[in-house]
């Protein structure tokens, strides 16, 4: 019987065929998989930075409860949510946006305040000269826990003034597991832009809190703060001004992350800046060293 020779070429190729169509079948997957990636990519940016919420307008809580909604106020001297209650209030999976201060009790005495889980961002005041607000404006503290946030573009994270609660670990303050991003305090031009840094205006910052004096229980630890150069005007991340936990429960500051801010006191060490007056510095450094104040990073 005679055989048809086979070309030298044909039985390359058929042995090669194997190889090149795992090939081919490789590159489609590769392909196939960059384009899902990029898809999800690009949905995920879409709804964390294009998502369109619906703010409804500002309100005022006067009564204890749970409060989850969006937000909006378009006033400097207006929160987008005010609280006028001691009872325990609780503002969960919300969004709320403004020029000022985006949540404030500055009127009532002993505020107990949860936040969580919550997206606070800021805009321009539209006034020339002024600055945005803060997330967490809180006057005579009871309780405040504030946990799972991200605060956005606004000129500081949370401001806590004076003590008012009693002093037990039931009233406290829990700073734990939030992210804040490019905290912005630059003065307004009334014009949608901003005016040029001057020497010796208040910066940006994360956290302070003054006048907490032996308060037993609070922790300040896993936070994210990230601040661009673009915005510039920044000092110490946590600021504590005559503020204290007691002996047997110091104050406790740990595991945050911090990028982007500056050290703008000699008192300052790894972004906590601990400030005073000099008639009760003696006291005060007493207190201090039994508060071990610590940051690291995670």
């Amino acid at each position: 019987m005679s055989t048809v020779p086979q070309n030298n070429n044909d039985s390359i190729l058929l042995r090669l065929w194997p190889w090149v169509a795992t090939f081919c079948l490789l590159v489609t997957l590769v392909s196939a998989v960059a384009t899902a990636i990029m898809y999800i990519t690009h949905a995920s940016s879409s709804q964390t930075t294009t998502k369109q919420v619906t703010y409804g307008s500002p309100i005022t809580i006067t009564k204890g409860g749970t409060y989850s909604g969006n937000w909006q106020s378009t006033k400097p001297d207006m929160p987008a949510v005010k609280i006028a209650t001691g009872e325990p209030v609780l503002i969960i999976n919300s969004h709320i946006k403004g020029p000022g201060d985006l949540i404030q009790a500055l009127d009532t005495t002993g505020s107990n305040i949860t936040v969580r889980n919550s997206v606070g961002l800021g805009i321009n005041p539209g006034v020339v000269g002024k600055t945005k607000g803060v997330f967490l404006h809180v006057n005579a503290v009871a309780k405040i826990v504030v946990e799972n946030c991200d605060m956005q573009e606004i000129s500081g994270g949370i401001m806590l003034d004076s003590s008012a609660g009693n002093k037990t670990s039931d009233q406290t303050v829990v700073i734990r597991y939030n992210r804040s991003l490019n905290l912005d305090a630059r003065r307004s031009d009334g014009k949608g832009g901003y005016l040029p840094y001057q020497q010796g205006q208040p910066g940006a910052y994360f956290l302070q809190i003054q006048h907490l004096d032996a308060v037993p229980g609070v922790n300040i630890g896993w936070n994210e703060m990230i601040n661009g150069p673009s915005n510039g005007t920044v000092e110490s991340a946590i600021t504590l001004n005559q503020s204290s936990g007691t002996a047997d429960s110091p104050l406790l500051i740990h595991d945050n992350y911090v990028q982007g801010f500056v050290l703008i006191s000699p008192q300052s060490d790894d972004h906590v800046q601990i400030a005073d007056t000099v008639t009760q510095r003696s006291a005060w450094q007493q207190k201090i060293a039994k508060a071990r104040v610590i940051i690291g990073s995670h």
